[in-house]
């Protein structure tokens, strides 16, 4: 059988496909001695396509975080700033300067991803429904992993998981899904910042009145998110930051996690001996807070064009919205960046 080609081209829309995803991210420490080129193949070439193969799965795609270049593409400019400690979680200045590691982890699940030499990558697969993400055939892959899949998964140390359903998924009205400059190495490129956080459901502290605002205070979070990335709420207008004119805001995607679906494909066969981050075990007195917030991932893609520094050019805009969250009751907001690999379509799998 030919192998499936991962797609560098153009698509007509950034909106994710379907209305859910699954969202994993995690780094590979240096102490484990991964050989990166081979775990590289096995997710690009053996675990995206079978995963496409499975009902419901649409899309997936691939990104490396921008914690540190390769070698062969460290300069003066990015050297600054992806060594200089502005990752994991990013707080740079509002005028988009370079961010510090503000030196912030969470309890005891070892997601610091502070290591200079670490690699940092994330997976996004688009369904058509949470439910997929949950369905027979699903469940069935992470009970029986591969050979390869069993050896690689606990290598992501600190793995985040998280099966979503979409919220909102808004398209900036240019480019594609694919590296803007095309093949890697071209001329420009697709860099995403993620985010993500716990989101409040409610923030009346009267039981009798909790029920009737959850609706209304979710919706007003994810409102004002999409008012900070696209003004307006308006899609099919890319927002240019300001002083920045070779960066464009170009896609949001706001997911909410559902927990239950979640821990069932976590708990498999394909994630033993994977250390998972941010599923902490809260004391006993949180247990009425927990049922009135859900994590929330946000998605903001962006171009931009060389000599543009990825990191420091989304600074601004990450820690700008950031502060949104925040002041919304937003709790345990983080935010990581990524730049493109490869991304392959359910078409690209069946065809081949």
């Amino acid at each position: 059988m030919q192998q499936p080609q991962p797609s560098h081209a153009h698509e007509a829309s950034r909106k994710l496909l379907g209305s859910a995803a699954l969202i994993l991210w995690g780094a590979i420490s240096p102490s484990s001695r991964t050989d990166e080129a081979a775990l590289n193949d096995w997710w690009t070439n053996e675990h995206l396509p079978e995963r496409l193969r499975l009902p419901g799965f649409r899309r997936a795609r691939r990104y490396r975080g921008l914690l540190a270049p390769p070698p062969s593409t460290l300069t003066a400019t990015t050297c600054s700033v992806a060594m200089g400690g502005s990752l994991p979680e990013q707080r740079g200045s509002e005028d988009g300067s370079k961010g510090k590691d503000n030196g912030e982890r969470e309890g005891g699940d070892g997601d610091g991803y502070g290591d200079e030499s670490e690699s940092v990558y994330l997976a996004v697969y688009e369904v058509d429904n949470v439910t997929d993400l949950c369905s027979e055939e699903y469940m069935q892959k992470l009970e029986e992993p591969t050979e390869r899949t069993a050896w690689f998964m606990p290598r992501l140390a600190g793995m985040r998981r998280s099966a979503c359903g979409v919220v909102e998924s808004m398209d900036g009205g240019v480019g594609g899904l694919a590296g803007a400059g095309g093949e890697e190495g071209g001329g420009g490129g697709r860099v995403v910042g993620l985010m993500a956080f716990w989101m409040p459901l409610s923030r009346s502290s009267s039981t009798g009145e909790q029920t009737a605002q959850r609706s209304e205070d979710a919706s007003g979070l994810f409102s004002s998110i999409g008012d900070a990335v696209f003004p307006s709420g308006v899609e099919g207008s890319s927002k240019t930051k300001e002083g920045s004119p070779g960066l464009e805001i170009t896609a949001l995607h706001i997911a909410q996690e559902d927990e239950a679906i979640t821990q069932a494909g976590s708990s498999t066969k394909s994630y033993h001996g994977v250390r998972f981050s941010g599923q902490r075990q809260r004391a006993a007195g949180e247990a009425e807070q927990n049922r009135n917030e859900k994590r929330c991932i946000v998605l903001v893609e962006f171009d931009l064009r060389p000599p543009l520094e990825p990191l420091a050019c989304m600074a601004g805009v990450m820690d700008s919205l950031r502060g949104r969250v925040e002041r919304e009751g937003g709790r345990e907001v983080k935010w990581w960046g990524f730049e493109w690999i490869c991304g392959m379509r359910r078409e690209d799998v069946i065809a081949g």
